[in-house]
Formats: C-alpha cells, structure tokens, sequence
C-alpha cells in the first residue's frame, strides 16, 4: 500500500510541475509581446498610416469642396477674384521694376567708369629718336715706324739717342753705379729707359744722367759708354 500511495503522490506532483511550467510559458509569451518594441512600432507605423491617409483623403475632400464653390460662385464674383489677381501680378511686377532699372543704371555707371579708366591708362606716345650714326673717323697712320716716337712720354728725356753698351735694361742698371761714382756732388741721379717706335716696338735702351753743372752725358764716356 506504501508502494502505490508514493507512486499516486510522484504523478500528483509531476502533474503539477508541468502545469505550472505551463502557465508560466504562456504568460511569458504575453508580456514579450507587450515589451517587444518591435511589435510595438509596427503598431505605432500601422496608427500614422492610418491617420495620414485619413488627413489626406479630408484635404483632397476640401479641396473638391472648394472648387465646388467657387463654381457655384455668380459671375461677379468670379471677375472681382480674377481682377484680385491681376492687380497682385501687376503689383509684383512694379516691385521688380526698380531692380532692374537699378541693375541698368550700374551697369551703365560700370561702363563709363570703364570708359574713363581705359582713356587714362593710355599711355603718352613716345616718339623713338633713332641714334645718330657716328662717323668714323680715318685713323692716323702711324709713319713712327722703326724710328724713336717723338710722342712717348720719355722721348723728351733720351731725344731718340740709344746706347750701344747693352740692349737690356738690366744691363743699364748694372752701369748706372759706376756714372753715379764719376761726380757723386754734381751727380744727383741716373736711371734706364727703353726707347720705342711708334708701334711700341723696343728700339734700345738709354741712360739718363741728371746733374747740376749741365752736360751730364760726359760722365757716360768716362766711363765707356758709347751713345750714338
């Protein structure tokens, strides 16, 4: 008896679990349902489509209303709304007009000043003064050719006179202190020059003795330079 009474109570109790399991699945179910935002949105877009296609069928209703009128309206009236209408055209129009006749107007102030700009960016003609032609001159032919310069600056010393004692001037400075020994009170000095043509060409050289008692060369033959 033991045995049958707690197997009755197992199946009293299993019964019992999977009922309550049950009823919890189902009311689980309910309130996601509820909760699911989701579900909840479709809602709420399904109510706005709803109310829009009602606001529009009222908008398209009055609009038919309207023109039914405005049919129904005596001809009188009809002409003072299309007089109405008229009036603001032409009213818009005014409105325009300044505008454009203050765009003309800048655009003619914009050209004069244009105008006026090019005419002094002009610039003063300058008249091109061509150069005048040189004219050459004949050049001087040199005839100093092989013969002492009268021209050069040392001319005036040696007088186209060339020693013949030496041809360089080193030779010359070698001699001058043996012509400074002859007189050393009259003697005051002596130096070397080169004698040249017109061309520059090197023609000899000369010593040139300066002294206070005058003829200054004999000091040269003292000593055995030969001067021709």
């Amino acid at each position: 008896m033991k045995k049958k009474i707690i197997f009755i109570l197992l199946i009293l109790f299993v019964v019992s679990l999977i009922s309550i399991v049950g009823i919890k699945s189902f009311t689980s179910n309910k309130i996601d349902k509820t909760d699911n935002p989701i579900t909840q949105e479709k809602e709420e877009n399904k109510i706005d489509i709803t109310e829009n296609k009602e606001s529009i069928n009222n908008d398209s209703n009055q609009e038919e209303l309207k023109n039914e009128e405005t049919k129904n309206l005596p001809s009188e009236e009809k002409q003072v709304n299309v007089e109405k209408e008229k009036s603001n055209d032409n009213s818009s129009k005014t409105t325009t007009s300044p505008s454009n006749s203050k765009s003309t107007s800048n655009s003619t102030n914009s050209n004069n000043n244009k105008k006026s700009n090019a005419t002094q960016k002009q610039d003063p003609v300058v008249e091109e003064t061509k150069p005048q032609e040189k004219v050459e001159q004949p050049k001087q032919q040199n005839s100093y050719v092989g013969v002492p310069n009268p021209n050069d600056f040392y001319y005036s010393f040696h007088q186209g006179h060339i020693d013949k004692n030496y041809t360089t001037l080193d030779g010359c400075y070698q001699r001058t202190a043996e012509v400074s020994l002859q007189d050393t009170v009259d003697i005051i000095n002596t130096t070397c020059m080169e004698v040249l043509d017109g061309q520059g060409t090197v023609l000899g050289i000369f010593m040139y003795v300066k002294c206070t008692s005058g003829n200054c060369g004999r000091y040269k033959t003292l000593v055995g330079i030969e001067t021709n």
